[in-house]
């Protein structure tokens, strides 16, 4: 009983970590999906390129296909999501420096040494 208990960890650890993955995965899926209806109205090309990434790995994941999520479609998402990263920054960054010209800069402190 003990040897096949030895003998099938293995096989349930695998099993484990695919549900494990499956449930990340479906995390990732509805953060995901909230970005995106958040972003409904912005039909800029990093969100379109986004959308279809996101389409086909809901694609290959119903058809239970993670072997090519991982080996095909994982570097696009990383690489759509880093794209919309930097254009939030950009808007981000912009919108506070055009809210920060109407301030007075006039008041500077010396601090160099005497």
């Amino acid at each position: 009983m003990i040897d096949d208990a030895e003998k099938n960890a293995s096989v349930d650890k695998s099993k484990k970590s695919m549900v494990n993955i499956t449930y990340e995965l479906d995390n990732l899926l509805l953060k995901v999906e909230n970005i995106l209806a958040k972003n409904a109205d912005n039909k800029s090309t990093s969100i379109l390129y986004f959308e279809e990434v996101v389409k086909e790995i809901k694609k290959l994941y119903s058809e239970n296909q993670l072997n090519k999520i991982q080996t095909k479609v994982l570097s696009d998402l990383k690489y759509a999501s880093s794209i919309l990263v930097l254009e939030s920054l950009k808007e981000t960054l912009g919108s506070s420096t055009t809210n920060n010209s109407n301030i007075d800069n006039s008041n500077v402190i010396d601090i160099t040494e005497e």
